[in-house]
Parts: structure tokens; sequence; C-alpha cells
């Protein structure tokens, strides 16, 4: 999303760095315990996802409304939020171009109990 932030509104574009403790079963504990929850389960999860065509899943993510990516096209115009989607498209296919696309990666999954 930053490459193409970049292409869109270039220097001026903002640079995501996604909060460290998101990434740490610890830090996702502390998380819930910021905002008044108890975590009750909170375990690491290898995933696989399909995404040869990633249109449906790139359209998706960017207009509705995803914190993630409202980081980078919160204000943009439709025009740019357009130019937006068809450069992230590009760059995927260009740096994926051999089929099946797969998004891989491992995921937290965090069940919490509201506090009091």
């Amino acid at each position: 999303m930053g490459l193409a932030a970049k292409s869109i509104r270039g220097p001026t574009s903002p640079t995501f760095h996604f909060p460290t403790g998101y990434g740490t079963l610890l830090g996702i504990q502390d998380e819930f315990k910021e905002v008044g929850f108890k975590a009750e389960y909170v375990e690491p999860m290898e995933f696989s996802m399909d995404i040869s065509d990633p249109k449906p899943i790139v359209e998706n993510f960017l207009r509705a409304k995803n914190p993630g990516a409202l980081f980078f096209v919160e204000d943009y115009s439709d025009e740019e939020l357009n130019a937006f989607v068809s450069e992230f498209l590009r760059l995927a296919e260009e740096r994926h171009p051999e089929l099946p696309r797969k998004l891989t990666g491992v995921l937290i999954v965090a069940v919490g109990k509201k506090l009091g």
C-alpha cells in the first residue's frame, strides 16, 4: 500500500508502521488490558489464502473503511482512490505474476472478555 500511495501522492504520502505490539502474543494481551478486556484466548495460526484474482479482496479492503487502509486513503478523492486501487493491483500482479497467487503468513487469533 505504501508503494501505491507514493505513486498517487508522491513524497507527501504517509509511511505506515504497524504497531510493534500487534505482532506478538504479549503485545496483543497488553492491548486487551489497555482497553479493559481480559485475553481469554490468544494463539498464533498459520494461514494461506488463494488470491489468484486479487481484485475483489483489494477492492473490499480499500473501499470498506478498513482502518489499515484508511491510514493511506481516508482523505482521497474518488479519482485518487480509483487510481490507488488500480496501482495496488498492478503492483501485486507485477510482483507476483505466477499463479496460483497465495497470501501466506501467521495471524494472531484473540478472544477477550470485558472486565467489570
